[in-house]
């Protein structure tokens, strides 16, 4: 902090008078979810077994998402507009299935197959 006052050199932004003391909240905050999270998906995933957690990994990860908390905040946004937003719609008159591919030729009528050098069918010959 006293790198910033004195880089800063009476450049200071008021705006940011209120951030600095609220930002260790919001770090002890997010690293606290973070926490919470980790143990709730590890107790999920053990099922019936009950799973030993080591206290220095849930300090390193409070710490790894508090410091980077906006990051963190990102993918939890991410994270629930999957499971709370509806999925894209596809437009009317779309290709079924939402499948953005070309659709396939019509079938050619049947008949004789076209010669190989002309691509035109084989004549019938006359004699």
């Amino acid at each position: 902090m006293s790198g910033i006052v004195y880089y800063s050199r009476g450049r200071w932004e008021p705006r940011f008078n209120y951030w600095h003391p609220i930002k260790p909240l919001m770090a002890a905050a997010t690293g606290s979810v973070a926490c919470l999270l980790i143990i709730v998906l590890l107790r999920a995933a053990a099922g019936t077994k009950n799973p030993t957690i080591d206290s220095t990994t849930l300090d390193a990860a409070a710490f790894i998402f508090g410091f980077a908390e906006s990051p963190f905040r990102q993918l939890i946004a991410a994270v629930t507009d999957v499971f709370l937003k509806p999925g894209k719609t596809k437009p009317p008159g779309g290709p079924p299935g939402g499948s953005s591919a070309p659709p396939l030729p019509p079938p050619s009528p049947p008949g004789p197959p076209p010669s190989p050098a002309s691509g035109e069918p084989d004549a019938a010959v006359e004699e």
